[in-house]
């Protein structure tokens, strides 16, 4: 159960994976452009005038509109899959069982259901 589950989630994940390397490598290029004005701003090279005042803001506002994606897919990633083992799975087990067992439940014929369809 647990391995499928795991998988079922790479699985799931994967477009994030794969969009996550996308803006780091889109992010890493922004800072450096943004990076080089700045040192040939400082070295004299070049003036800033409002229209590169205007580029480096529009810069940083994708910088941190990326910064904001990649936490959004960092806080979407963090499902407590490593916490769950065996012993959750035997707790889960349990319950299901004790829940199963009682006469009457309202559950019982539902729970059972699922399990015989899947």
């Amino acid at each position: 159960m647990l391995i499928q589950l795991r998988e079922d989630i790479k699985k799931l994940q994967a477009p994030d994976r794969q969009r996550e390397k996308t803006i780091q490598r889109q992010l890493s290029l922004t800072k450096e452009q943004v990076d080089a004005w700045y040192e040939l701003i400082e070295q004299g090279k070049l003036e800033l005038h409002q229209t590169l005042k205007d580029r480096l803001a529009a810069s940083q506002r994708r910088i941190d509109a990326m910064a904001r994606e990649l936490a959004d897919i960092g806080r979407r990633r963090q499902i407590p899959l490593k916490k769950f083992g065996a012993q959750q799975i035997q707790d889960f087990a349990a319950a299901m069982r004790d829940e199963i067992l009682i006469p009457g439940s309202k559950y019982a014929k539902n729970y059972l259901h699922t399990i015989v369809s899947a």
